[in-house]
């Protein structure tokens, strides 16, 4: 893992670095620091193998913040004020792109298979396009905002915000379609990212700007930015997957829940409803954030989350629920079918040309060579190794 994240730049600035893990009961999160991080993750989180990808994810993303973020950067991630916020619309950059490489240098170590990284890019892509804040929220706002919304999310959040981090990882995946479809698998998001380090971290030692940014990917794509940024970085225009994908040979494909998954578009807690999603049966009906379900058609099932998954569609409930310190009575109709999800899926018929570029889309394996790295960082990884 740590020789795929140094290949992406070519060189690793570091002699040592440290991973600081502390075992919590619920917590998952990191956080970068110049030479180590600091990583909460659950006491049972690696009992699974899901759970162990799930872990070298998290300590793959927390590494290439190495390169990106804590040397290469936007301007105004430092040097920092810390005596005000520090705004700046390019986290989707930061966050986004390094949310996109945790998973593309697990299967370049060749810790994931290509199966299981195409599903992680099928699951971002889902979870944003579920989301009703993605046609609100562009990314650059949604970078600019994350004082007062990223980070103080509330029961409306789903439906008026989206995540630069998520939303962010799925705009770098395209803009890394678009690089190798234009220079047919020369060139990918690496060498942007080579670019970006050589120029703005080694030679000025100074944080980059937005223009900086799309220069520095036009000067691979050989082709103007300026809609690509306008329509989905600063606007909310739907996402270019089909086109994207089709240049390289795969195929994207949206495919219809099963009807008999019930979908409430609600998120239930206990006897609590804590989000309501914009345009689903339980908002459209009247169910609202915060209503306490007393009961439905009379009862209240012992196991009400369990209850919930294993209703029918085309059903009628009748909701008692508490509001505000009231009684409410709402009918909710179990009309609607879960949203689409997405399957990427690369075609056995693609081309030469194709699958070359599709290789370089998914990440060859690294291999075991000495790269541009401080010679004590090789020497202790070959210890600890051996």
């Amino acid at each position: 893992m740590v020789e795929a994240a140094t290949q992406i730049f070519g060189k690793n600035p570091l002699s040592d670095y440290h991973i600081l893990v502390q075992m919590t009961d619920q917590q998952r999160g990191g956080l970068e620091h110049l030479n180590s991080t600091a990583l909460q993750y659950t006491r049972t989180g690696l009992e699974t193998p899901e759970g162990y990808e799930d872990f070298l994810s998290l300590v793959a993303h927390e590494y290439f913040h190495i390169w990106n973020v804590k040397r290469l950067r936007p301007a105004p991630l430092g040097p920092f004020d810390y005596e005000r916020e520090n705004y700046t619309t390019l986290l989707w950059q930061a966050e986004g792109f390094t949310s996109y490489y945790e998973k593309l240098i697990l299967k370049k170590a060749g810790l994931i298979s290509q199966e299981a990284y195409l599903d992680s890019l099928s699951k971002k892509i889902n979870q944003i396009e579920s989301q009703p804040g993605q046609a609100l929220q562009s990314l650059a706002e949604s970078s600019w905002d994350a004082w007062i919304k990223a980070y103080r999310p509330d029961e409306n959040s789903a439906n008026a915000t989206i995540s630069y981090y998520t939303k962010g990882a799925v705009v770098a995946m395209l803009l890394d379609l678009l690089l190798i479809a234009q220079t047919e698998g020369e060139a990918c998001l690496d060498e942007v990212m080579q670019d970006l380090y050589a120029r703005y971290y080694e030679q000025a030692n100074r944080g980059f700007s937005e223009d900086e940014l799309k220069a520095a990917l036009e000067g691979r794509a050989q082709i103007s930015l300026e809609d690509f940024f306008a329509h989905y970085i600063h606007q909310t225009q739907a996402l270019p997957y089909e086109a994207y994908f089709d240049k390289l040979g795969i195929d994207f494909l949206w495919e219809t829940a099963s009807s008999d998954k019930p979908y409430w578009g609600m998120a239930v807690e206990g006897k609590i409803i804590r989000q309501v999603w914009e345009g689903g049966p339980a908002h459209r009906d009247g169910l609202s954030a915060f209503d306490q379900i007393v009961a439905i058609n009379g009862i209240f099932p012992p196991s009400l989350s369990n209850w919930l998954e294993k209703q029918k569609t085309g059903a009628r409930y009748e909701y008692t629920v508490l509001r505000e310190g009231l009684l409410k009575t709402v009918f909710v109709s179990l009309d609607q079918t879960p949203p689409p999800l997405c399957q990427i899926k690369p075609r056995p018929e693609a081309s030469t040309i194709q699958k070359r570029m599709q290789a370089r889309f998914f990440g060859n394996k690294v291999k075991r060579i000495l790269l541009d790295c401080k010679e004590g960082f090789w020497n202790t990884l070959a210890r600890k190794t051996a």
